[in-house]
């Protein structure tokens, strides 16, 4: 299930993530995905695969988030996960150049500021890539 408003998780995400801005970037929360665009199917499959971690269950979902939260390392593995699900989607949907063209972008946002600058590009795309 896909929503246009925002999570009632939100407001401490953006105490913690500053650069979370709900224009542009999609939460899950339980079974449902939040965000306030339309989404392309590469990022639906990197969504998919946080329900997936999150277990589908609200309740689950808060330990998850506070896990998300507190470790840099959690979060890492968090968003590794989904970003290579996102980037082979790409692989096998997508022509080639516009696949390469995702990577650089996706390697990008989790190297950067959204999630705390917990990794380098050059780590993001080989990760990506290789995972």
């Amino acid at each position: 299930m896909i929503k246009k408003t925002k999570p009632l998780i939100f407001p401490l995400l953006k105490i913690f993530f500053p650069a979370c801005d709900f224009e542009n970037v999609a939460i899950v929360w339980g079974d449902t995905i939040y965000c306030k665009s339309e989404i392309s199917e590469d990022l639906k499959e990197h969504e998919l695969t946080h329900i997936r971690q999150n277990k589908g269950s609200k309740f689950w979902g808060l330990i998850w988030w506070i896990k998300y939260i507190l470790s840099k390392k959690f979060r890492l593995s968090q968003e590794l996960e989904a970003y290579q699900n996102q980037y082979r989607f790409a692989k096998k949907n997508y022509r080639k150049e516009i696949a390469q063209n995702l990577l650089n972008i996706i390697a990008g946002d989790l190297s950067g500021e959204l999630y705390g600058n917990i990794i380098s590009f050059e780590d993001a795309i080989n990760k990506i890539k290789n995972g």
